[in-house]
């Protein structure tokens, strides 16, 4: 499906793996047009009624940005509803065994016991946009291995929900600045990034593209009112008197004048730190136990984050049996650019995602593979000229 508004231009597929001999058809996709809300989920192939269970986690991904603040309550609702699904079932009939001897029917039935106890489990990957002046701001909501990719429109990863290395706990620190998710940042503008291009490309950015940095002093940084209270993302641990390269979009004057020397920024990804270790994201690290809904909310094993980005970014929110079946960023990006006209229908959209499909199954296996590829539509004309993005 490919959908047009005013603000977005969407594609969302679904698409069950083939190749094993049956569908599992476990994965969810939803677009929220009113909500400008995006949100993939995976029902857990090993958990009974997984699909019942991802189907139910994206028809509520909406209501999880309901409120301005911190999701927490909300994503609580979610997992208390599956737990109640989950109860209901269980006492509900079993399937009884009919054949083999009494001993193996009861072990049979201990382990259709021990199953529903697992029953209704998922990821969740869910995001909310808004365009707002040269920035899309969006907000995520991620459990487990469904994940959250943010890319610029010349294909440069911004943002992911994926560990990376570059990004890391700041422990308390004399003379460093710990500036972290929710978070705003006062800096003072040393000047463009193309004044320094040695320190620009130290951080890892194209000297052909220093035009769109700014190099930053950060002075201090505060906690804003509605920051997150839970989530795992990492933030920087910045030391005082050393630079931070800042995207031009991402820097607000104080007092409203181009010139000012003094910006506001909140914290995001994107900036770079000249001196940290350079990131590298692995679409196929895995972890010893994936988190899902329900059962790991309750342990605190979701993250929320917020991220600023060009106006002109694209938002991917994909399921593991998709991204896994490339082997960086870069290479997603380009398959989604190269098949666009062919995403835009069902029919058109059956050879490239069986392409995917048989390199999934030559890799590791075929899954299931599913997304929503989100970038906002070019504004009106204006007589107000848009800063270009950062690359």
């Amino acid at each position: 499906m490919t959908s047009h508004s005013q603000t977005f231009q969407v594609t969302a597929v679904r698409s069950p793996a083939s190749l094993t001999g049956e569908e599992k058809d476990q994965d969810r996709v939803r677009w929220s047009e009113p909500m400008a809300t995006a949100a993939v989920c995976d029902g857990v192939s090993s958990s009974p009624f997984g699909a019942e269970a991802a189907e139910l986690a994206a028809g509520f991904a909406p209501a999880l940005f309901q409120k301005r603040g911190d999701p927490q309550a909300a994503i609580q609702t979610l997992a208390d509803l599956l737990v109640v699904r989950r109860r209901e079932r269980q006492r509900g009939p079993l399937p009884q065994p009919d054949h083999g001897s009494a001993a193996m029917q009861d072990l049979l039935r201990e382990a259709a016991e021990a199953a529903m106890e697992r029953s209704f489990q998922t990821t969740l990957v869910a995001a909310a946009l808004a365009v707002s002046g040269v920035r899309l701001e969006v907000r995520v909501v991620s459990v487990g291995d469904s994940a959250f990719f943010a890319f610029s429109a010349d294909g440069e990863l911004l943002s992911t929900s994926l560990p990376d290395s570059g990004l890391t706990t700041p422990p308390a620190a004399d003379g460093a600045i710990c500036f972290g998710p929710g978070q705003i940042a006062v800096v003072k503008v040393l000047g463009p990034a193309t004044e320094n291009p040695a320190l620009a490309e130290q951080a890892g950015i194209d000297v052909a593209k220093a035009g769109n940095w700014l190099i930053c002093l950060p002075l201090d940084a505060s906690r804003r009112n509605d920051a997150p209270t839970c989530g795992q993302q990492k933030g920087f641990l910045i030391k005082r008197g050393e630079p931070v390269l800042v995207p031009r979009y991402l820097a607000e004057p104080l007092d409203g004048r181009e010139a000012a020397p003094y910006r506001c920024i909140p914290f995001s990804r994107t900036i770079r730190c000249p001196n940290c270790d350079q990131r590298t994201v692995s679409l196929h690290q895995k972890a010893d136990v994936t988190a899902v809904l329900p059962d790991h909310i309750y342990t605190g094993r979701w993250c929320h984050f917020r991220e600023s980005l060009p106006r002109n970014a694209h938002v991917v929110l994909a399921t593991d049996g998709f991204y896994s079946a490339f082997g960086t960023p870069t290479e997603l990006w380009q398959w989604l650019n190269h098949n666009t006209e062919a995403l835009a229908d069902d029919a058109g959209r059956q050879t490239p995602m069986s392409q995917l499909h048989q390199r999934l199954a030559s890799q590791s296996g075929d899954d299931d593979a599913s997304f929503v590829w989100v970038r906002a539509t070019e504004p009106s004309a204006s007589p107000e000229k848009e800063e270009p993005h950062a690359r």
